[in-house]
């Protein structure tokens, strides 16, 4: 039981991660997946973020929410979009494995 929440809330996280990714792209009109698309980064100084960089919540709590590289703050978004999508994740199979 406990490895199954364990799983729903790395899905969430993943999702949740995915979901910002995309609100960023489309709200600024980037490409969102394909050959063009570009990798993650820093919206302030432009540097690449690095995988450890991108880890769902972890990283932000890390990083004291800001760039590794250039040290000015991360919007709040990110956390706040995360932490939803876990628990609608968590709510959801809540609901759904007592079907």
């Amino acid at each position: 039981m406990i490895l199954e929440y364990l799983f729903v809330i790395w899905l969430g996280l993943i999702l949740g991660s995915f979901m910002t990714m995309l609100i960023y792209r489309i709200q600024n009109k980037k490409l969102l997946l394909g050959r063009g698309a570009n990798r993650s980064y820093c919206p302030h100084c432009r540097t690449i973020l690095k995988w450890y960089d991108l880890l769902p919540v972890i990283s932000y709590f890390m990083l004291r929410g800001r760039c590794r590289y250039c040290g000015q703050k991360m919007g709040v978004q990110y956390i706040v979009i995360e932490t939803i999508c876990v628990l609608i994740m968590i709510f959801a199979y809540n609901i759904f494995s007592k079907i």
